[in-house]
């Protein structure tokens, strides 16, 4: 056998060799490229799916946002008195700028204000997108008439050189038919397009895109690829129900496929260098990722619990330190935009409380002045019941100023309520203290005195003067609830609820008035929010604040047999 023969045998058997040990490392490769490729079209199919639920969500979130935006102003002040004014009115140019007026105020991007009775029936009265649309015939909407209210999504015309044909999602309303008012058909909504869109897309790092008819146009575009992996679709129905447009969910190729396309490169280098890799380079390059990774893991570890000063410190150009800074950088605007979201919250606040203030001060201001200058025109014209007058009209300004008094203590209350002092409070005696401090003797109040001491409660850890205030402003509200009824009646139970090693006791008032309205049982706790024509508005809301600062919560269960209140309050440890 020659030196050359040899070498060539040894060659092949080099070979041989490098690929039997090869093969393995490319055969697992190759399948956990298979799967993780499996894997990709499953999430990228799942977050179509995602997307477009939350699409959906938020579509039909939007409609019923419209709708109640919509029905509210069918029933405000301002369409009352527009009707009113119809019935004589005959110069429709000065009602030209109310919708305008009326869409701003509710955050609306179109509102149409259409007469159904009278001269200007059937046209538009006042457009806010399109004022010159004034005088206009408007019969798609009248023939809608019946379907009110309804909901959908309509091409509407917004003001501009040449006006723009945009889609947008409206509700159809009709007033409620009134004697000595004209009916009018309201039509409002929002438009559907990058403003609403854009943040679903960006969230979902897709594309979406609006179809309406034969035309087709990108509403946003999430991620800035060309090629569409997945496409899921939602159908838009117009107010008559008929498919109006389309919306798609163009899902791009996900970021794992970027990866995959590395993980080629990587597997075969791999292969050929596991061994030095794993000696000499997989040490330090561990210590490289390890160490960041645990940093930017702590750091998010605190920004969950709400250390928004948390930072990554940033090392070198690669794409672990593009990560840290776009991590960095999104701490940064949570910072911005939490202060930014808490001073906006400080002001609607204020400009709120401002606004309720004004109008409670407001409210007595006339009646003072009424009887001041009757006071006075009396004691100018030596009135023969001079005296009587003066007796009157004074009582009448001492009754006003006692009600200005107590609009200043209300709000003086819900300011500077006192910290709780811990101590154990018995349940049965603080509902009798609750009971005790009742306006109303008229309204029976009862509760099971024998039954709820036979039931063994715990002992609240709480304040008591606080909680028995709380309780007694339940009272109070059940008592006005029911001003005027004959069967008017409160109950108190307590109950032990919640876990054994965590006990809570649970303390209803129950009253038997009409009820609270369902759209309205989520802001009964707003500060300043009432339906009454008198009061601040501040009572729940002192009641709630009073029932988390001893780490309780209360809720509200109301039917048209009456309303309950449950407070859940902590028991002492035993």
């Amino acid at each position: 056998m020659s030196a050359s023969s040899g070498l060539r045998k040894l060659r092949t058997r080099v070979t041989l060799l490098f690929l039997l040990a090869v093969t393995p490392a490319a055969l697992v490769v190759t399948l956990a490229l298979s799967l993780l490729d499996r894997e990709i079209e499953r999430e990228i199919s799942a977050q179509a799916d995602r997307t477009l639920t939350a699409t959906e969500r938020f579509l039909a979130s939007k409609e019923a946002e419209v709708q109640r935006q919509v029905q509210g102003l069918a029933q405000s002040p301002r369409i009352l008195a527009l009707r009113r004014e119809l019935l004589h009115d005959g110069d429709p140019q000065r009602h030209e700028g109310l919708a305008a007026e009326l869409a701003a105020a509710s955050g609306l991007d179109t509102l149409t204000l259409i007469p159904l009775e009278g001269p200007r029936s059937g046209r538009i009265l006042s457009s806010a997108h399109l004022p010159h649309s004034a005088g206009d015939p408007a019969e798609h909407f009248v023939e809608l008439q019946p379907l009110s209210p309804a909901v959908g999504y309509e091409q509407e015309l917004f003001a501009g050189n040449p006006p723009r044909s945009e889609l947008a999602t409206l509700a159809l309303v009709q007033t409620e038919p009134l004697p000595g008012r004209v009916d009018l058909l309201l039509v409002g909504g929002s438009r559907l397009g990058e403003a609403a869109l854009g943040p679903i897309a960006s969230m979902g790092r897709v594309t979406l895109v609006l179809e309406v008819g034969h035309e087709s146009r990108e509403v946003f575009r999430g991620v800035d690829v060309e090629t569409v992996v997945t496409r899921r679709s939602v159908s838009l129905r117009a107010l008559d129900g008929k498919p109006r447009a389309q919306l798609s969910v163009e899902v791009p190729p996900d970021r794992l496929q970027r990866i995959q396309e590395r993980l080629l490169w990587l597997g075969g280098a791999l292969v050929l260098f596991a061994l030095a890799w794993a000696l000499t380079i997989g040490p330090w390059f561990a210590r490289r990722i390890t160490e960041p990774v645990l940093e930017l893991a702590h750091a998010a570890t605190r920004v969950t619990e709400g250390d928004l000063s948390a930072r990554v410190r940033e090392r070198g150009k690669d794409e672990l330190a593009a990560l840290i800074h776009a991590f960095n950088q999104m701490v940064s605007e949570l910072a911005t935009g939490r202060d930014r979201i808490a001073r906006a919250e400080r002001l609607a606040t204020w400009r709120e409380a401002a606004q309720r203030i004004a109008h409670e001060i407001k409210n007595p201001l006339f009646p003072m002045q009424m009887a001041m200058e009757t006071l006075r025109k009396a004691h100018q014209n030596q009135h023969p019941k001079l005296d009587e007058i003066v007796k009157e009209s004074t009582q009448a300004v001492l009754d006003e100023v006692r009600s200005l008094s107590r609009l200043v203590s209300e709000f003086s209350e819900f300011a500077r309520l006192p910290k709780p002092v811990q101590a154990e409070v018995p349940v049965l005696e603080l509902l009798e203290q609750a009971a005790r401090i009742r306006s109303d003797e008229a309204v029976e109040l009862s509760f099971d005195r024998d039954g709820i001491a036979a039931k063994g409660l715990p002992p609240l850890l709480g304040d008591q003067d606080l909680l028995a205030r709380a309780l007694s402003n339940l009272v109070k509200n059940a008592e006005e609830a029911q001003s005027g009824r004959t069967d008017a009646r409160i109950e108190l139970y307590a109950d032990l609820v919640g876990a054994p090693d965590a006990p809570f006791v649970r303390i209803t008032v129950q009253d038997h008035g009409p009820g609270i309205p369902e759209d309205l049982k989520d802001r009964v706790f707003t500060p300043y929010f009432t339906t009454k024509s008198s009061g601040t508005g501040l009572g729940l809301a002192i009641v709630e604040r009073i029932v988390i600062e001893h780490g309780g919560q209360v809720d509200v269960n109301s039917s048209s047999s009456g309303t309950g209140f449950q407070v859940t309050l902590p028991a002492a440890p035993r």
